[in-house]
């Protein structure tokens, strides 16, 4: 209980510096210091992914997500220092990375499977890289995307991200 106590706590904290963040950054730019309060979308989002996650009963790790909210937290005020616009679309991508988790978290039964796919995450995060670098399909003066222009492209980046925290999970295991 006591763990369970501090991890919601610093998951707190993390929301209430990121909004008083924010208000200083709406402050310096003159803006309504009430518009701070979406600073605090991330660590809400991972206060409800800590509840959601106690409720599945197990055993977890407490630290990586107090950690989660200061990151995505601070990212957001940064982000707000530059554009408002898209410091909310991070806020509210990081709400869904918190839902994400808890749903990974839910229907992963078994990590041996993914233990046993880490070097094909690897190799194939690799390939990937290696693929964008040869025959991206550049947009808005990035190289970062694969696919058929015009028919369907993604950003093979982030599908490469994934796999190497799969396979550096296992490395570091």
């Amino acid at each position: 209980m006591r763990k369970r106590l501090r991890e919601v706590g610093f998951i707190a904290a993390a929301g209430v510096l990121s909004v008083l963040l924010a208000a200083v950054a709406c402050a310096a730019d003159g803006e309504a210091v009430g518009h701070a309060a979406r600073a605090a979308v991330p660590a809400a989002a991972m206060l409800v992914a800590s509840l959601l996650l106690d409720a599945a009963g197990e055993e977890r790790d407490r630290t990586l997500l107090p950690a989660a909210a200061m990151a995505a937290g601070i990212g957001v005020v940064v982000l707000w220092t530059v554009d408002g616009y898209l410091a909310a679309k991070q806020a509210i991508w990081a709400a869904v990375g918190a839902m994400a988790l808890v749903g990974t978290y839910l229907l992963v039964d078994d990590t041996r499977l993914l233990e046993r796919l880490a070097w094909a995450c690897g190799l194939a995060a690799i390939g990937l890289i290696v693929a964008t670098m040869l025959w991206g399909v550049e947009r808005n003066g990035a190289k970062l995307w694969l696919g058929v222009p015009g028919v369907a492209v993604f950003q093979s980046g982030e599908l490469a991200r994934l796999m190497l925290v799969i396979f550096l999970a296992w490395l570091l295991s």
